[in-house]
């Protein structure tokens, strides 16, 4: 399941014409802790990444690549979560 995961965020960076850059990836269970992470994290399981990203075009772009290929999306006012939930994709809002 990593793999497939991995695969797609590759997939969806070879088709956008900016940088991810990558907040937050695989968390041990310390970090995921510390971070305030929930105890069945996504990111404890190396299915998760948060990328930073405040312009809008980039931030509709990206959401749209991410729910095409599977994956689901929270957004945050600085950063957009990805992840390959088992329910299939789902868009979100959090708060920070």
């Amino acid at each position: 399941m990593c793999n497939d995961f991995l695969e797609t965020i590759v997939l969806i960076r070879d088709q956008i014409n900016f940088p991810m850059i990558i907040n937050s990836a695989y968390r041990c269970s310390t970090h995921n802790t510390a971070v305030g992470g929930v105890n069945q994290s996504y990111h404890r399981r190396g299915r998760a990444i948060d990328v930073a990203i405040k312009d809008p075009d980039q931030r509709a772009q990206l959401t749209f690549l991410a729910i095409k290929y599977g994956l689901s999306v929270i957004v945050y006012p600085t950063f957009l979560h990805l992840d390959n939930r088992d329910d299939g994709p789902v868009l979100l809002y959090g708060r920070s």
